[in-house]
C-alpha cells in the first residue's frame, strides 16, 4: 500500500497545524483535515484517503461511538483507522481493535517519525515500543 493520502479527525487546530507541517512539508504527503465527524463524513468519499487518523477524544462524542460511525462510513473501501491517543490510552490494544483501528500512535507524536509510523501501520508492522506506533 503506498501512503499518499491522509485524512485526520482532530478537533485542535494547533495540533491539526502542526500535524499538516509535519505530513506535508517535511514528508510530502497530502493531508486533510477535518475538525468534526460530520466534516470527515462530508470529505471522505472525495478526498479517497489511503488512512485516516482519528483523535481518540473528541469533545461530545466517546471514541468508540466514532470509529464505528467512521467504519459505517468506510466500509466498503477498507481504508486503514489509526487512532491518535494521549500515551496512558495507546496500551488498550484490544480495545482499539475490537472497533477496528489498525494501530495507536501516541499523543504527543515524534514529528521525525511521525510519517514512518504511519507507513509501519499501514504496512502491519508494529514498532513495539510503548512510546511509538503500536499495531493492533
Amino acid at each position: 500500500m503506498t501512503l499518499q493520502r491522509i485524512l485526520y479527525l482532530e478537533n485542535d487546530p494547533a495540533v491539526r497545524g502542526i500535524t499538516a507541517m509535519i505530513l506535508e512539508s517535511l514528508n510530502g504527503l497530502t493531508l486533510e483535515t477535518c475538525d468534526s465527524l460530520m466534516d470527515l463524513a462530508r470529505k471522505v468519499k472525495s478526498f479517497r484517503p489511503d488512512v485516516i487518523l482519528l483523535d481518540s477524544l473528541l469533545p461530545g462524542m466517546e471514541s468508540v461511538e466514532t470509529l464505528v460511525d467512521l467504519c459505517d462510513i468506510d466500509a466498503e473501501d477498507g481504508t486503514p483507522l489509526i487512532i491518535v491517543a494521549a500515551t496512558e490510552r495507546c496500551g488498550d490494544s484490544d480495545h482499539w481493535q475490537h472497533i477496528g483501528a489498525q494501530g495507536v500512535i501516541p499523543k504527543p507524536f515524534d514529528p521525525f517519525t511521525l510519517a514512518e509510523s504511519l507507513r509501519t501501520v499501514c504496512h502491519g508492522v508494529s514498532c513495539g515500543s510503548s512510546t511509538s506506533l503500536r499495531a493492533v
